[in-house]
């Protein structure tokens, strides 16, 4: 068994590999010592590209271990553009069993792979943030994350240094003004507003 860490805006996460495909992702307390293959170099590389805004789609081969209905609704979730959000019942629609929607949450709730698989999109019916094993927070940041670099899918680093909400550390890309908005109390829909400032 192999396995990599990455240090996230949003927490440690560790990856995990069988040296042929990757078989886990998943938010850790602490990180361990590192255990790389060929693989996890490759998905450190994509998951380091995602946070920074620079990929939408993954290329990886994943190892889900689940029952066949699991694997339904992971395949299914894998179908969710970079972005988009569907509903818990929209979910189970879309497997053909729109009754299943409790089953699809369970099943969405035991994805092994967090993020390439996304399971973060799915969210309930009245658009509120529920179920995620990483945390609600965390949940919600990666939606916000997905939503600004759809409308803005390049990367701003020299114009975006010069706004004052954003603080200058570690994350100098839009990771930082989504952070610097929410420590400011500034919503979602706002800061798609002065990313369009940004951008112009």
């Amino acid at each position: 068994m192999y396995h990599v860490y990455y240090h996230s805006p949003i927490g440690i996460l560790e990856i995990k590999s069988d040296g042929r495909s990757v078989i886990g992702l998943n938010f850790v307390e602490k990180a361990g010592e590192n255990q790389p293959c060929p693989v996890l170099e490759l998905a450190l590389g994509q998951i380091d590209e995602y946070f920074h805004g620079h990929r939408r789609d993954f290329d990886l081969p994943l190892d889900l271990d689940g029952t066949d209905f699991q694997k339904k609704v992971w395949a299914e979730l894998r179908k969710i553009p970079y972005g988009e959000t569907r509903s818990y019942g929209e979910l189970a629609d879309s497997i053909g069993n729109k009754n299943a929607s409790r089953a699809v949450g369970m099943a969405n709730n035991r994805n092994p792979i967090g993020i390439i698989v996304p399971c973060h999109r799915v969210i309930g019916k009245n658009g509120s943030m529920i179920g995620y094993a990483g945390g609600l927070e965390k949940k919600e940041w990666l939606v916000r994350h997905e939503a600004i670099f759809e409308t803005t899918p390049v990367l701003l680093n020299e114009k975006i240094k010069k706004q004052p909400v954003i603080k200058k550390e570690k994350w100098k890309t839009l990771i930082d003004f989504t952070e610097g908005g929410k420590k400011e109390g500034i919503d979602a829909g706002k800061l798609l507003e002065m990313m369009k400032k940004i951008k112009a």
